[in-house]
């Protein structure tokens, strides 16, 4: 679609269109599969686009509620949307070096199997990590509002230390690295663990869960 043939259709004026003037509401551009350079726009409610496989260079929304990209299976370098609600990439398999959105509800990213080097996003809802089998050797301490979920990684570097305010979902790890110390505001889940290193004292708001042992830490 083009720039003139997207404005008309959804009564967009140029500002709009560039983002430089507010959209009341929410824009519902679900059954587009392309959009064209250019198109930035700042929305107040939820911005769809669920169809989208791929968006261009320079498409950096500023949207209130949700941003739904929930087809795209690559970004471009440079893609940093800020999100006040929930941001739905759950179909991409990797992301580029820079990426670091702020996102005020939940970021989901299921599907990646690996993050780059400097990926450390501001995230206020849960970071949805489900499917990586890997992080980087440094770096990598995100601060998450809601609950983090790196379910299948089997190993984490020295130095990994994330502030979480929910629950932190560490499922498959059968070690942790000594200083792992990591400050959680509800769970923390390492019920694979054969082993605990001296030190081990991590800060919990409610039940570490070891195994089959579940600790009350609040009693």
């Amino acid at each position: 679609m083009t720039k003139d043939e997207l404005k008309k259709q959804y009564n967009l004026t140029e500002e709009q269109f560039l983002g430089t003037q507010e959209l009341g509401g929410s824009l519902d551009l679900s059954s587009l599969i392309s959009i064209p350079e250019g198109f930035n726009p700042t929305v107040v409610g939820d911005l769809n686009l669920k169809s989208l496989t791929s968006i261009p260079k320079g498409f950096n929304p500023k949207v209130a509620g949700n941003l739904f990209l929930s087809n795209l299976t690559s970004i471009p370098k440079g893609f940093n949307p800020k999100v006040a609600g929930n941001l739905f990439l759950s179909n991409l398999t990797s992301i580029p070096k820079g990426f670091n959105p702020t996102v005020g509800g939940t970021l989901y990213l299921r599907n990646l199997t690996s993050i780059p080097k400097g990926f450390n996003p501001i995230v206020g809802g849960d970071l949805d990590l489900n499917n990586l089998t890997s992080i980087p050797n440094k770096g990598f301490n995100p601060i998450v509002g809601g609950f983090l979920n790196l379910y299948r990684l089997t190993s984490i570097p020295e130095g990994f230390n994330p502030i979480v305010g929910g629950s932190l979902y560490l499922e498959n790890l059968t070690s942790i690295p000594k200083g792992f110390n990591p400050i959680v505001g509800r769970d923390l889940h390492l019920n694979s663990l054969i082993s605990i290193p001296k030190g081990f004292n991590p800060i919990v708001g409610r039940d570490l869960h070891l195994r089959n042992l579940i600790i009350n830490i609040s009693k």
